[in-house]
């Protein structure tokens, strides 16, 4: 009985027994390739700082599901909100500081949220998740200038000229406004909020200015008096007989 069975299962056509084959794996594994959700981007880092023009931010990103699982096999593409504050290096991963400003850069992934199967692809909306970039210089060197080093009256001004640059060098267009600055000896002359150094009496004094824990610093000298000797010499006179020396202070006169 058992022999007869046989040979009738092997009069079925060759084809007939390929669909019973397709038929018996469609019956083990019903619910098709696996099935990924995709539901947003994690990154690194949510926000961040470059104190200098030509740093240098790298960013990991990945797609995550509904649990906060990574999903690496799904690809991001990146998006720079708007050009001028910074640009791309290494393929989109890292971003190159060009200018001070703020502007987002996002991680992109596309097709997300109809869900995918694995090796397939997807093809509808997008999720995203954004990087708040910050490039703000930060002085590394500061050097000062005036203009005049000697004030030859009292009330006599110069204006300090500060000259900073970041850690690469770069430099920085806005410090003026930033620095802040003091006098070694405010009774020989003083400096305001602006930089602005008025004489006093004489002597000699060094302005400071600070930004961003950079430090410079100028002297300044004032020199606003001047002394006069005055002497009579007699015909017959062993040596001429002198007065008291006269000084003279000379102030700037002030409209």
């Amino acid at each position: 009985m058992k022999r007869t069975r046989m040979r009738a299962l092997l009069r079925i056509p060759r084809l007939a027994r390929v669909g019973l084959s397709v038929l018996a794996l469609g019956c083990t594994d019903a619910t098709g390739p696996e099935r990924i959700m995709p539901a947003g981007v994690r990154l690194s880092v949510s926000e961040a700082t470059l104190a200098s023009l030509g740093d240098t931010l790298r960013v990991t990103a990945v797609a995550i599901d509904a649990k906060g699982t990574a999903l690496p096999d799904i690809p991001l593409r990146w998006r720079i909100e708007r050009a001028g504050i910074v640009d791309t290096v290494l393929g989109g991963s890292a971003f190159r500081s060009v200018a001070n400003g703020q502007v987002r850069v996002w991680a992109e992934l596309a097709n997300a949220t109809g869900g995918i199967e694995r090796g397939v692809g997807y093809d509808a909306d997008f999720a995203a998740a954004p990087v708040q970039v910050t490039v703000a210089q930060r002085a590394a060197q500061l050097s000062l200038s005036a203009a005049r080093e000697v004030l030859w009256a009292q009330g006599a001004t110069v204006a300090l000229t500060p000259a900073a640059r970041d850690a690469r060098g770069f430099p920085i267009a806005d410090a003026a406004p930033r620095v802040r600055w003091t006098s070694s000896d405010p009774a020989i002359a003083t400096v305001d909020s602006t930089g602005m150094v008025r004489a006093v009496t004489d002597g000699m004094v060094t302005m400071r200015g600070v930004l961003d824990g950079a430090e410079g610093t100028v002297p300044v000298r004032v020199s606003a008096s001047v002394g006069l000797d005055a002497c009579v010499t007699y015909d017959n006179a062993v040596a001429p007989r002198c007065a008291a020396p006269l000084r003279f202070t000379i102030k700037e006169r002030v409209p």
